[in-house]
C-alpha cells in the first residue's frame, strides 16, 4: 500500500483520475481490514454507541441484553475522562509553545512571540468545539487504539473540530512515521449532496435521486474523501491555488466513480492519535484489545449468574402428570396435593444446585482484570484510601498514577504536534495572532519564508508535571545534601555551584503553580536590579555612616589634644 501511494505521488496527483483515487482507497481499506475484526468486537462487548459512529446507515440494535460490559464500558469511560484531566484540562492551560531549539536567553523577541501565540490559542481553543471532540477521540483511541479529529476554520474565523470515527478511515505514514495521508468513506442524500457541491458537480445518479420527490431526501450515496500529499504543492504563499498547496483534497462519488470536488489544505488537517504503536502498521492498539478475552469471559459468567438467580427464584419442578397447572408459584401460594404426590415428594425442584457465591466471587476477579486493564486502580489510587492521607503522600500517589501514563503521552505529544501547527496557521490565516517577527517562519534557500514553522509544544498537564516533578525530586535531593556538606564544613560557596533562579523556576512549574502568579523574565530582572541598587545603596549609606563616625572621632580626638 505504502509503493503505491508513493507510485501515485511520483507519477503526479494532477494525472490521477477518479478510478485512481478509488483504487488507492481501496487498497488502503485493505491493509485496514486486518484490525475491523477487533474493532467490531470491542464497540459490540464495550461501547455499542461506537457502532453508530463507525456505521451511522445500520439500525440500532434495541435487544442489547447482556451482550456488553458495564463494566468496561465504565472503566472506558474512566481512562477518557482520565486522559482530559492529565492531559488536555479545560480548567488550566495545558500547552505552551515555544521556538524550536528553544533557549530562554536566546531571541526574546520570538520567544515573546510564541507566548503571546500560547494565550491566543488557548483562548480559541475554550471558545470552539476542541474539548468535547477531543472527549470522542480519546474514546476511540481507548477503545480501538487510534483516535482521529479534523479541523477547519469556519466562516466566521471560528476554529472547528469534527470527530472521525474509528473504521470510517484509512491511513498511511511518511518516511519519519507522521501521518500525511487519509481516506475516509461517509454518505450523503441527494439533498445533501446538492447543497454542498451544487448540482452541477454531481453524478447521473446522484442527479437522477435529486430530481425524483421521493428518493431527494431517503436515498443515500457514498463517497469517498482522499487528502494526501501533492508533490506539485508549493510554500510559497498561503494564497496559493488549491492544485498547488501542499495536500490534495479530493472527493470522489462512488456511485457515479466520479470527482465531485476538488482542492487542497496548506497543512495536513486531521491529528489521528494512537494509544500505542503495533508494529509498522500505522494504526494503534489500546487496553482495550488486551482485555477483549476477560470481558467476554465476564459477560458469559454474567449469563451463567443470572440464569443461576433465576432458577434459585423459580426452580425447576418436578410434577405428576395431574399436578400440571395447579402448583402455585406465588409468594404466599398454596398449593395442595395428593396423597401419592406427598409419597413421591412431588412438587420438588432439580437442577438448582449451583453456588452462586463461588460464581460471583469469580465475577470479581474477571471485574478487577478489566479495571486493571483500563488503568483504573491506578487512577483512583487516592479515593480508595481508608485513612486521611498527607499531603505529601496525596502528591506521590499522585504522581505515582499519571506516571503510569507516560508511554501513551509520549506518543500523543507526537501526534499532537502536526495538529498544533495547523491549528496556528488557520488562526493565522484568520488574522488572529500578533505580527510576525524574525524567525516565525521556516524559510527556503534565497532566505524567503514558505510556512509557519513547527512550534515546539511543551505540555503542562497534571502527566507533564509529574515527569518534570521527578527531576525536582533529584533537585531537592541534591539541595539538601550541598546544603548539609555546607553547614558541616563552614564552606557557603559551596551553593554556588546551583543556579538558584532555574533551580526555583523549574520547582515552580513542575508543582503545577499558575502561570499567570509567576514572574516575568523582565519582572525578574528588574527586581534584581532594584535589590542590586538597594545594596549599593545600604552599603554606600554604611559606608557613609562609617566615614561620618570617623570623621566625628577624629574631630573629638583633635578637640581632646587642643585642649590638653
Amino acid at each position: 500500500v505504502r509503493r503505491f501511494v508513493h507510485v501515485a505521488q511520483n507519477l503526479g496527483i494532477a494525472a490521477m483520475e477518479a478510478r485512481d483515487y478509488i483504487a488507492l482507497a481501496d487498497n488502503l481499506r485493505t491493509e485496514r481490514a486486518a484490525f475491523e475484526g477487533g474493532w467490531d468486537e470491542m464497540r459490540r462487548i464495550i461501547m455499542p454507541r461506537a457502532t453508530g459512529n463507525a456505521y451511522p446507515d445500520r439500525v440500532p440494535d434495541n435487544g442489547g441484553g447482556l451482550e456488553h460490559s458495564d463494566v468496561a464500558n465504565n472503566s472506558l469511560k474512566k481512562l477518557a475522562s482520565a486522559h482530559l484531566t492529565y492531559i488536555t484540562p479545560l480548567d488550566r492551560r495545558w500547552f505552551t509553545l515555544r521556538p524550536v531549539g528553544f533557549n530562554k536567553d536566546g531571541n526574546q523577541a520570538l520567544n515573546d512571540w510564541y507566548s503571546k501565540v500560547t494565550e491566543v490559542m488557548e483562548r480559541e481553543l475554550a471558545v470552539s468545539n476542541f474539548y468535547s471532540v477531543i472527549h470522542e477521540v480519546y474514546l476511540d483511541r481507548c477503545l480501538t487504539g487510534t483516535g482521529c479529529m479534523f479541523a477547519e476554520m469556519n466562516l466566521n474565523r471560528k476554529l472547528i473540530f469534527r470527530h472521525i470515527p474509528t473504521g470510517t478511515y484509512a491511513i498511511a505514514e511518511s518516511e519519519s512515521g507522521d501521518v500525511d495521508t487519509l481516506v475516509r468513506w461517509f454518505r450523503l442524500t441527494a439533498h445533501q449532496a446538492a447543497q454542498k457541491w451544487q448540482e452541477d458537480a454531481l453524478g447521473p445518479k446522484v442527479r437522477r435521486a435529486l430530481k425524483d420527490a421521493k428518493r431527494r431526501y431517503t436515498d443515500s450515496f457514498e463517497f469517498v474523501q482522499c487528502v494526501l500529499p501533492n508533490p506539485k504543492g508549493k510554500l510559497l504563499s498561503d494564497h496559493l491555488p488549491p492544485d498547488k498547496r501542499p495536500w490534495k483534497d479530493v472527493i470522489i462519488s462512488l456511485d457515479d466513480k466520479k470527482i465531485v470536488f476538488e482542492s487542497g489544505f496548506f497543512e495536513f488537517p486531521f491529528l489521528v492519535t494512537r494509544f500505542l504503536r503495533w508494529g509498522d502498521s500505522p494504526y494503534g492498539v489500546g487496553p482495550a484489545w488486551f482485555a477483549r478475552r476477560t470481558i467476554r469471559m465476564a459477560i458469559d459468567m454474567e449469563k451463567i449468574l443470572y440464569t443461576l438467580g433465576q432458577t434459585k427464584a423459580y426452580p425447576r419442578l418436578f410434577l405428576l402428570a395431574k399436578q400440571y397447572g395447579e402448583v402455585d408459584l406465588r409468594a404466599g401460594g398454596q398449593t395442595v396435593i395428593s396423597p401419592e404426590a406427598a409419597e413421591l415428594g412431588l412438587p420438588r425442584g432439580w437442577g438448582t444446585q449451583g453456588q452462586y457465591d463461588i460464581g460471583l466471587e469469580y465475577l470479581r476477579g474477571l471485574y478487577a482484570k478489566i479495571e486493571e486493564a483500563f488503568y483504573v486502580p491506578m487512577l483512583e489510587t487516592v479515593s480508595r484510601i481508608d485513612r486521611q492521607m498527607t499531603a505529601t503522600e496525596v502528591a506521590a500517589r499522585e504522581a505515582e498514577k499519571v506516571l503510569g501514563f507516560t508511554p501513551s503521552f509520549t506518543l500523543f505529544v507526537s501526534d499532537f504536534r502536526v495538529m498544533c501547527q495547523r491549528i496556528m496557521a488557520l488562526l493565522y490565516r484568520a488574522g488572529k495572532l500578533p505580527e510576525p517577527v524574525q524567525g516565525v517562519f521556516e524559510v527556503n534557500r534565497r532566505g524567503a519564508p514558505i510556512r509557519l514553522a513547527v512550534p515546539q509544544v511543551q505540555f503542562m498537564g497534571k502527566i507533564a508535571q509529574a515527569i518534570a516533578r521527578t527531576q525536582t525530586d533529584g533537585l531537592m535531593t541534591a539541595l539538601e545534601s550541598i546544603g548539609t556538606l555546607s553547614q558541616m564544613t563552614g564552606r557557603p560557596e559551596l551553593l554556588d555551584i546551583v543556579n538558584l533562579n532555574k533551580a526555583g523556576e523549574l520547582i515552580y512549574d513542575s508543582k503545577g503553580a499558575p502561570m499567570e502568579c509567576k514572574a516575568s523574565e523582565d519582572e525578574v530582572k528588574e527586581k534584581e536590579t532594584e535589590r542590586r541598587n538597594q545594596q549599593e545603596a545600604a552599603m554606600q549609606a554604611a559606608l557613609a555612616e562609617q566615614s561620618s563616625v570617623a570623621n566625628r572621632n577624629n574631630a573629638q580626638a583633635q578637640q581632646a589634644l587642643q585642649t590638653t
